[in-house]
């Protein structure tokens, strides 16, 4: 079982770092631009300073064509070497994955919003696939049915490929993925509220009132 934070600020990257239960960090371009950095690599350094050797970073990359991905992609991989490349689960990504297998550059798929999609990912050589939970809902789509569909399949063809629940919104949603079997990548309030439950809060509050000197 494995739980990153899905974050792109040194300070909540450090914060949830700390907590023995956190595997590593995820990031993608959105989470990056709402820190704005002034150097992508230079922050993203910085991050990766932060892990133990046994904590993960996944850093996305980006390009409009299959050459400019997988140009970032390598770039990624020289600037962190220790890194996990995510790539979008298209036509770009699929088409420089055996490129970057060959190379010995570990991958996840990500942005993925179908069985089909994901399983079709595991077959290219994905180690982590991405489903985006929370944007899959947002899309009318039902995406335990979809995961559910992709473990089967994972386990029917004996791919090594591993579920990345992403777009968790809820800690129900962390449970269910969970239950299903997944990875998962949270963001630092959603994290908050899987260990900051009230009730519990609440009874802390009863113990330490009620203990005695």
């Amino acid at each position: 079982m494995t739980i990153f934070v899905d974050t792109a600020n040194i300070l909540e990257a450090e914060k949830w770092l700390k907590q023995p239960f956190v595997t590593g960090v995820t990031t993608n371009p959105l989470l990056l631009a709402q820190v704005k950095p002034t150097n992508r690599f230079e922050h993203l350094q910085k991050l990766s300073m932060l892990l133990n050797k046994e904590q993960l970073l996944m850093v996305q990359a980006v390009g409009e064509t299959p050459d400019e991905l997988l140009e970032d992609a390598r770039t990624i991989h020289e600037m962190l070497p220790e890194a996990i490349v995510k790539v979008p689960a298209d036509r770009n990504g699929f088409t420089i994955a055996p490129t970057l297998n060959h190379d010995k550059i570990e991958i996840t798929f990500t942005a993925v919003f179908s069985a089909a999609q994901g399983i079709i990912a595991a077959f290219a050589g994905g180690h982590y696939i991405a489903p985006y939970v929370g944007r899959m809902q947002d899309a009318k789509i039902d995406p335990w049915e979809q995961i559910e569909d992709m473990m089967d399949a994972f386990d029917a063809h004996e791919l090594d490929a591993h579920v990345l629940a992403a777009s968790l919104r809820t800690p129900d949603d962390v449970a269910k993925a969970f239950a299903l079997g997944c990875q998962i990548t949270a963001k630092p309030s959603v994290l908050d509220e899987c260990i900051g439950v009230e009730n519990t809060e609440k009874m802390v509050k009863e113990f330490n009132k009620a203990r005695l000197v």
